[in-house]
């Protein structure tokens, strides 16, 4: 870790670390680098952060949410974008990763749909995804 954080410290480019749904903040507290031209952004449902470094960050509804995918993406594929939508449960920096990753690809929504559908069997097996509340829960976003 020692050797990420000196990388980061002496970049002279300006950078972003996301550590997304995090339990707590002493679970990443050891990764975040003490120095660096850069941002951390870190997600969570912890309600426990010092004053002035959490921002609620409500989920989208599903109707906004196919709304930002079709016009991020480009794809006018409505039905894709609100399944999608749903299947990633409005939470926005999810939306936004979906959306990078299908521009920057050339996928589309329905293949990237398809695609996470097939692979999310695998992901909550392994724990490498949360199960997502339905309730319109809401994350925090912690910057540091």
């Amino acid at each position: 870790m020692a050797s990420v954080h000196s990388v980061l410290a002496a970049s002279p480019e300006p950078w972003l670390l996301v550590f997304d749904n995090a339990p707590d903040r002493a679970s990443v507290a050891p990764l975040v680098p003490p120095a660096g031209p850069g941002r951390v952004l870190i997600t969570s449902r912890d309600q426990i952060w010092p004053p002035g470094q959490a921002l609620e960050v409500p989920v989208l509804d599903s109707e906004v949410a196919a709304e930002f995918l079709a016009g991020r993406t480009g794809d006018p594929d409505r039905g894709a974008a609100l399944e999608l939508a749903r299947e990633l449960g409005g939470l926005p920096l999810a939306l936004e990763q979906a959306a990078a990753y299908v521009q920057a690809s050339g996928d589309t929504l329905a293949g990237y749909l398809a695609s996470f559908r097939q692979r999310r069997p695998d992901l909550l097996g392994r724990g490498g995804a949360p199960r997502l509340p339905r309730d319109g829960g809401h994350h925090l976003a912690a910057g540091v």
